[in-house]
């Protein structure tokens, strides 16, 4: 049974997880940001919306999160609840160099 309730992970675990997406995106993100040549693209901004998405997508988190317990407790969330978390991980509304 998957957890749904946020105030049923404890709040280091929650921060472990949102660590995981944020290392996620530091690994990953560069890829994104790019031209067609591979150039750091400036004037690319991705919505967090997007970033969220990237950092879930493929199991990324657990591929580059570097935190296999933080994992192990993120995988019995439900999907909305891992959504919101790793959401919650990201403040701005929009990422780019």
């Amino acid at each position: 049974m998957k957890i749904n309730r946020i105030k049923d992970v404890p709040k280091e675990m929650v921060e472990r997880i949102q660590a995981m997406g944020n290392h996620t995106w530091e690994v990953i993100g560069s890829d994104i940001l790019v031209d067609d040549m591979g150039k750091p693209d400036y004037s690319k901004n991705i919505p967090r919306s997007h970033v969220v998405e990237i950092v879930m997508d493929c199991d990324n988190v657990m591929t580059f999160g570097n935190d296999k317990e933080a994992y192990e407790v993120y995988k019995t969330l439900s999907p909305n609840l891992q959504k919101r978390i790793i959401k919650e991980g990201f403040p701005f509304k929009t990422y780019g160099w």
